[in-house]
C-alpha cells in the first residue's frame, strides 16, 4: 500500500493540497490546457517557477504543522 493510501486507511490528520487549479486559474499570466489544465505548465519555463512557487507554499504548510501532505 502506497503512503498516501496508508495516511488515508490510517485516519490519522493529514493536510491536501490546497487547489492548484484554482491558484493557477486565478493568474492572468497563466493559461490552463483544455485537455490536461495545470499539467502542461511543467513544460513551459513561464509556468513551471509558478506551479513549484504553489507546491512550496502546500509543502512549507504542511511542515509548520508537523502533517503530512496529500497531493495529486
Amino acid at each position: 500500500m502506497g503512503t498516501g493510501r496508508w495516511i488515508v486507511a490510517s485516519g490519522a490528520p493529514a493536510l491536501a493540497e490546497g487547489a492548484v487549479v484554482e491558484r493557477i486559474r486565478r493568474d492572468p499570466a497563466l493559461a490552463l490546457d483544455p485537455l490536461i489544465l495545470n499539467g502542461g505548465l511543467v513544460y513551459d519555463p513561464a509556468g513551471r517557477a509558478p506551479l513549484a512557487a504553489i507546491h512550496g507554499d502546500d509543502i512549507r504548510s504542511a511542515r509548520a504543522v508537523g502533517l503530512p501532505i496529500l497531493s495529486a
